[in-house]
């Protein structure tokens, strides 16, 4: 059995089987219909677009994308083909909710004295809403396909981007039926925003429609911006970036540990499918780290000391300078370890609300 895995996905050896099993990477925006004639299972991330293309006439009987989204695979197609597939949902929710905050902590932003609105309750809306809540904060949602009993706050849309001091986007990208979030916010809404409010978008980057926003910034630069995903990526706009206050290469949800657990789901869903018996475990095992921190320090510094934004902003910004899409994708494929907030251990009770555990 041949698995062809995306080189930027983690695989522990000991969850492999301990023979009849044969490993090969590929970079996932170079796989082609041909490097596929001998796979059997195929383990993508967004890069990749599966569909029948892609797949038709190969050995492949089960995709599996490590990511929470799934824009880049046509399933229906797949069904056609008999193939069975998957993603993982909420692998790396928690590291984006702490990407949002540490984003402002380093804005010096407390979204306590603000008003924020969700766009998109799911996975990591849901989570970030709930991460809020917990530290006071007066949050608004807008998720169509969710009822006040499943998620409190929702409002409409033109309401929260109106209302909201800062917006954060966290929707899936679809371009059909009723609820398409391509170009979500165009022109119309992006007027919407107040004056001075902060936008953040580590969901995908086409529900932003860039040229409205670039038409914006030229004519008011009146937004603060948070751009970790980007229309045309990794070709993605220079002036964009030159107008955002942190502008990263789609990492926001690059935790050491989200990555490891969507390679945990996809083994976990390849075994039901499949009925294989792959040795993953039960439980993705827990690492905690003790953090040492100074007496009194605040929230902003504990988060920053663990997660810092800014530096993959300048990484961003001097690779592309260089490099263009080479270096964004560069910057993904080489990203360092990152720890989530919850596998930091402090003694001070009133971080645990930001995301800590207590030691």
């Amino acid at each position: 059995m041949k698995l062809s895995i995306d080189q930027n996905i983690p695989l522990p050896k000991e969850w492999l089987p301990a023979q009849g099993i044969e490993i090969e990477t590929f970079d996932g925006r170079q796989l082609t219909s041909a490097g596929l004639q001998h796979t059997d299972l195929l383990f993508v991330r967004s890069v990749t677009q599966v569909n029948r293309e892609l797949l038709q006439g190969s050995a492949v009987r089960f995709v599996g994308s490590a990511t929470a989204g799934f824009d880049h695979m046509i399933g229906s197609q797949l069904e056609e083909l008999g193939i069975a597939w998957s993603c993982a949902p909420g692998c790396n929710a928690d590291a984006v909710v702490d990407y949002v905050l540490a984003s402002l902590a380093r804005l010096f932003i407390d979204p306590r004295k603000r008003r924020v609105g969700i766009v998109g309750c799911g996975q990591v809306g849901g989570r970030l809403y709930r991460r809020l809540r917990q530290l006071g904060v007066e949050a608004l949602c807008y998720d169509p396909f969710l009822q006040n009993s499943q998620q409190p706050g929702l409002v409409e849309l033109d309401e929260l981007l109106s209302s909201c001091d800062l917006v954060s986007l966290h929707t899936p990208l679809t371009r059909a039926g009723a609820h398409s979030t391509f170009h979500m916010l165009d022109a119309r809404r992006l007027g919407l925003l107040k004056p001075d409010s902060l936008l953040i978008n580590a969901g995908r980057g086409g529900v932003i429609d860039e040229q409205a926003l670039l038409q914006r910034l030229r004519r008011d630069q009146d937004l603060r911006l948070v751009l970790d995903v980007w229309e045309g990526e990794p070709h993605i706009s220079a002036e964009l970036q030159q107008y955002a206050s942190l502008a990263t290469p789609h990492i926001a949800g690059y935790s050491s540990r989200g990555k490891l657990r969507g390679s945990w789901m996809l083994i976990h869903e390849l075994n039901r499918q499949l009925e294989l018996n792959w040795p993953v475990p039960a439980e993705l095992p827990k690492v905690f780290t003790d953090m040492q921190l100074a007496a009194g320090l605040d929230w902003r510094s504990a988060i920053l000391d663990l997660y810092d934004p800014a530096e993959d902003d300048m990484r961003l910004r001097d690779a592309y300078e260089v490099e263009k899409g080479a270096g964004f994708d560069r910057l993904r494929r080489q990203y360092p370890q990152r720890a989530e907030l919850s596998e930091c251990r402090v003694n001070e009770p009133e971080l645990e609300c930001w995301g800590f555990s207590r030691g």
